[in-house]
């Protein structure tokens, strides 16, 4: 894939799948939407996150500032990214680890090369609300660079990390496109 920063666009080379530090970012369709779905029959993830409904499919396939991946690591499915944009260059996002995968790094992995991605490389500023007692979760986000927003939760239980750098020069915000 090249980092050349290009608008994304719905049904652009951006929907493919694209090879990144060996993971493969698909932007989510029926099927990731049906594979991640099944991930929710852990009970961990169903506490911490939200099942994946008709509602959220559509908010995330259909509205231009919004995108979900599914990503792959060979054919295995071993994660899902979400980022919510905005016209201002931010963005805030979730990252889901499959859960047979659990504390093998692949979330720290995951993220790492998500960073590097054509989507986060045009926003200054990128933010992840992680819930207190989520150790993991904390820990690998702030191994990637995250740094907490404030020293204690606010009052949902939740630690906004930010990750902020130079949008690269010339980079297009995401832009609409079906």
């Amino acid at each position: 894939m090249s980092l050349a920063v290009r608008p994304l666009r719905r049904g652009s080379r951006v929907g493919e799948k694209k090879m990144m530090t060996g993971f493969q970012f698909q932007l989510m369709d029926r099927c990731g939407l049906t594979i991640f779905a099944a991930w929710f029959a852990d009970a961990e993830l169903d506490r911490r996150v939200c099942a994946p409904t008709e509602q959220w499919f559509d908010y995330v396939c259909t509205r231009p500032e919004n995108f979900a991946w599914l990503v792959y690591e060979g054919p295995q499915a071993v994660g899902q990214i979400q980022l919510d944009t905005s016209p201002d260059g931010t963005g805030s996002m979730s990252l889901v680890v499959n859960s047979e995968l659990r504390s093998r790094g692949y979330g720290k992995r995951i993220l790492r090369a998500f960073l590097h991605h054509e989507a986060a490389s045009c926003l200054g500023k990128i933010e992840a609300c992680i819930e207190a007692d989520n150790v993991a979760s904390l820990r690998c986000f702030r191994a990637s660079g995250f740094v907490a927003r404030d020293a204690e939760p606010d009052g949902n239980g939740l630690m906004t990390h930010v990750y902020t750098h130079e949008a690269t020069p010339g980079a297009a915000f995401p832009s609409a496109g079906l």
